[in-house]
């Protein structure tokens, strides 16, 4: 079973590293769209590809976020060269299987009428981190190590296989269901499979996210509802400017609610449960930059 990965990133540079490095060990490949990065988020990229890591990259410079037809334009390259999968990822998805033979070995049992798909896991970072300032690197994976006990949105990210490529089944705009034939989209979610969702790493990069990505999504919205709870989000952050530690971190709790009105979160409501990161050298890159930026601030 050859299960590929495609992404589309924009200006995820503290979190791209960790994406890459821990993914891989689940993927045979991972091809990734660059979309008008204006951060070191394409020299990550890079240099995780000339390290040798099964990743490639292309460049898109549109101003419209078109995300549906980049992630099948991926995943056609993908079945071309073999692919027997594909996975259509986010940068702050991480793959948490207990058994990876024996989850390629479900993906290969499910019958065609049924799509296979991964739930999400929503972790939420801790005050203390969010209050921090924004020069100080989040090491995602080893600074957020609470999700929630029990989900409040049931979100799945569908995986998509050659057979059910050819019947005309596509991506949509966020992967979380197949689109392109009059048939519902069915899924089968995976067993001992989740993928833990890091939306929230600090007030500074979600800020930037969620500008960034609603004006995207605005120049080019193939339905209206697309993305809409970034909408809420864009009101609350930029135009009301009621950004709080505490604010975040509902949103991280309640992040597919499209009303605004997100729901209060306790600390009784998480547990600790961190991704292992054992076997991935995770942070090698961003912390060889904090070191660099260092040396840098004191002259040397």
């Amino acid at each position: 079973m050859r299960l590929v990965g495609i992404a589309v990133v924009r200006d995820e540079e503290d979190v791209l590293e960790a994406f890459v490095r821990h993914n891989v060990r689940f993927l045979e490949h991972l091809h990734i769209v660059a979309h008008c990065c204006r951060d070191s988020s394409e020299q990550i990229l890079e240099a995780l590809r000339c390290e040798g890591l099964p990743v490639s990259i292309v460049r898109r410079q549109d101003p419209a976020l078109r995300k549906a037809d980049w992630l099948n334009e991926l995943a056609a390259k993908s079945f071309a060269e073999g692919a027997d999968a594909v996975a259509a990822l986010d940068a702050d998805e991480f793959i948490r299987v207990e058994d990876r033979n024996g989850f390629f070995r479900w993906l290969e049992s499910i019958p065609e009428p049924l799509h296979p798909a991964w739930l999400w896991q929503s972790y939420v970072p801790s005050l203390e981190l969010l209050s921090e300032r924004g020069d100080s690197p989040v090491h995602v994976l080893h600074d957020i190590r609470h999700r929630l006990k029990q989900e409040r949105w049931r979100v799945v990210k569908v995986v998509l296989r050659r057979a059910a490529a050819r019947w005309g089944w596509r991506f949509d705009e966020g992967a979380h269901r197949l689109v392109g034939r009059r048939d519902v989209c069915r899924v089968c979610v995976a067993p001992q499979c989740r993928l833990a969702h890091f939306p929230v790493r600090s007030c500074e990069q979600f800020e930037r996210k969620i500008i960034r990505s609603w004006h995207a999504r605005l120049i080019y919205r193939p339905m209206p509802d697309i993305s809409s709870h970034w909408k809420h989000v864009y009101e609350s952050m930029v135009c009301s400017r009621a950004t709080t530690p505490q604010l975040l971190r509902r949103i991280a709790a309640d992040y597919q609610r499209s009303s605004g009105d997100w729901d209060s979160l306790h600390e009784r409501d998480l547990v600790e449960d961190p991704v292992d990161v054992s076997g991935a050298e995770i942070g090698r890159l961003l912390r060889e930059g904090s070191a660099a930026n260092e040396r840098i601030s004191a002259g040397v």
